[in-house]
C-alpha cells in the first residue's frame, strides 16, 4: 500500500453509502453558501465610501502644506 496518495484508500463514489453520499452533498452545499456570502460580504464593503481620517491633513494641490484649520487654497 502506498500511503503517498490518500485517494488511493478512499472508496469510490459507487462504494459509498447513501449516508455518506448525504453528508458530502450537505458539506458542499454549506461550503458554497459560504462562499457566496463572503463574496456578497466582500461586494457590499468594496461599495462603501472610503473611510477618511478625520485627522489628515487637508490635500492641497499645489503642494503646499497646510494645516487642518486651513482652508483651501487655489493655485
Amino acid at each position: 500500500m502506498d500511503f503517498a496518495n490518500p485517494r488511493e484508500h478512499m472508496p469510490p463514489h459507487k462504494d459509498r453509502s447513501a449516508k455518506d453520499q448525504e453528508a458530502i452533498r450537505i458539506t458542499v452545499a454549506e461550503i458554497n453558501e459560504a462562499r457566496e456570502e463572503r463574496k456578497h460580504r466582500e461586494t457590499k464593503t468594496e461599495n462603501q465610501e472610503p473611510i477618511t481620517d478625520p485627522f489628515a491633513k487637508p490635500h492641497d494641490p499645489c503642494g503646499n502644506e497646510l494645516s487642518r484649520n486651513t482652508t483651501a487654497i487655489r493655485c
